[in-house]
């Protein structure tokens, strides 16, 4: 690429610093709400070698709550000068 990377997609993926919250309602018939819950998620980016190739680029985006063991997630180090 134009930064002079290489293999920098599809090893793992990447955690982010970002969080999501997922919201979940239950209503009942008349569409009153009875129950509804706020889920905090952290923000996975990319794709990984366990990644089908259609979903694996640099947009994509899974969410897991932070206690989640996801075998196929990294981190990028960036060293700034």
């Amino acid at each position: 690429n134009p930064f002079g990377l290489f293999d920098v997609q599809g090893n793992a993926a990447e955690w982010t610093s970002s969080e999501v919250v997922q919201t979940r309602e239950v209503v009942d018939e008349s569409g009153a709400v009875v129950e509804s819950s706020a889920t905090p998620k952290k923000v996975l980016c990319g794709g990984s070698w366990r990644t089908e190739a259609r979903k694996g680029t640099l947009t994509a985006e899974r969410y897991f709550p932070a206690n989640f063991p996801v075998r196929d997630a990294g981190f990028r180090v960036i060293c700034v000068d």
